[in-house]
């Protein structure tokens, strides 16, 4: 991850459909910063979803987003700015 160019959309599309099977098993996760980490990294792939116009797939990532946010506190330091990205893709 640290290697991957954050501003390189075709990028961060790749990676995430490589792990896609790693990003969609989130159920068990129970740290408040490994799920900040899968919302972070399921917000950058939906933002390059929408500015490429890939709607079929951004729905479902939407989704996932939708379910793992509640599990952060509103006071955790990174929910407002997640809950932000969140409701602009909505």
């Amino acid at each position: 991850i640290s290697e991957l160019d954050w501003n390189n959309g075709d990028e961060i599309i790749a990676f995430y459909e490589r792990n896609q099977l790693y990003f969609d098993n989130y159920d068990s996760i129970q740290s408040k910063e490994k799920i900040y980490d899968f919302i972070d990294i399921k917000t950058r792939y939906a933002y390059q979803l929408y500015y490429k116009s890939h709607f079929d797939k951004l729905e479902r990532v939407i989704e996932q987003i939708e379910e793992l946010l509640p599990q952060l506190e509103a006071d955790h330091s990174h929910y407002k700015s997640l809950d932000q990205h969140f409701r602009f893709l909505t």
